[in-house]
This record gives C-alpha cells, sequence and structure tokens, in this order.
C-alpha cells in the first residue's frame, strides 16, 4: 500500500485514513478539477477549440456552489419575505444505516410533496438534509 502526504506530513495508507482525512484529501483533490468534453467524431488529437467543452467541476463544498446557493436564498428571501410559511422537519428510525435512513426521508418527502400538490397544486420548497448532533439524518 502506498502512503499520503498532505501538507508536508505524512498522514497513513488511505485504508487507515479517518473518514475527515480522506475528506479533505478529497477537496484537495477537486479543488482545480475540471471536466473535459469531447466531441465523439473528432480526432483523438488536433481537434480544433471547438470540438473541446472544458467546464469546472462542481460539488457544493466548492466556495463558487456555496456562493450561487447563499445567492439564491437571498433571491427567496427577499421574494417571500412577507409570505407566510410552514417548516417541516422529517426524521427517521435510527434502526436504519445512515444511506438507507437518507433513501427514507427521500422516499417520505417525495410521498408528503406529491400529497401537497396533489391537495393545493405546486408548491416551492427548500428542502435541507443536514445531520443532528449524533450524525443521523433528518430533512
Amino acid at each position: 500500500t502506498t502512503s499520503l502526504v498532505s501538507k508536508d506530513r505524512l498522514i497513513q495508507t488511505f485504508s487507515e485514513c479517518s473518514v475527515l482525512d480522506k475528506f479533505g484529501l478529497w477537496l484537495e483533490k477537486t479543488r482545480f478539477a475540471k471536466i473535459v468534453l469531447k466531441k465523439r467524431d473528432s480526432k483523438r488529437f488536433g481537434a480544433s477549440i471547438n470540438d473541446i467543452l472544458v467546464l469546472e467541476y462542481k460539488h457544493r463544498f466548492k466556495e463558487s456552489y456555496v456562493w450561487q446557493t447563499l445567492e439564491k436564498f437571498r433571491r427567496i428571501i427577499a421574494e417571500k419575505r412577507d409570505q407566510p410559511y410552514v417548516h417541516l422537519t422529517l426524521t427517521c428510525y435510527r434502526s436504519f444505516e445512515i444511506p438507507q435512513a437518507i433513501e427514507a426521508l427521500k422516499r417520505g418527502w417525495n410521498n408528503l410533496r406529491a400529497f401537497f400538490t396533489k391537495r393545493h397544486g405546486k408548491l416551492e420548497y427548500l428542502a435541507v438534509l443536514e445531520p443532528h448532533d449524533d450524525g443521523f439524518p433528518h430533512l
């Protein structure tokens, strides 16, 4: 197995890294990552600039994504400031493993949303999946 080095220190083999160490390494690895798309029928080498599209690799932990999300929140707050709202929290039994709990919350939310939509038409909402203090998710 190979050892990992981050910020001038030896961490350990990847399989021995904590989840937080792995997450930190992944963040570092994806900081400047790009997605390169190339037309299928273009030549392997010598493709023109019109045959290639380079996109930023985005995920929810990148600063650009965070700023985009905050801007959406600001817009919604400005537009809906004086309108009433309902705050719902969905929780899940802790007999599930966390991935199964997340899926159960998604299914539950989709069913609840379908019920509201059927009764009241299209509704605007924000859904946020976040951990309880013990790390178990709620929506």
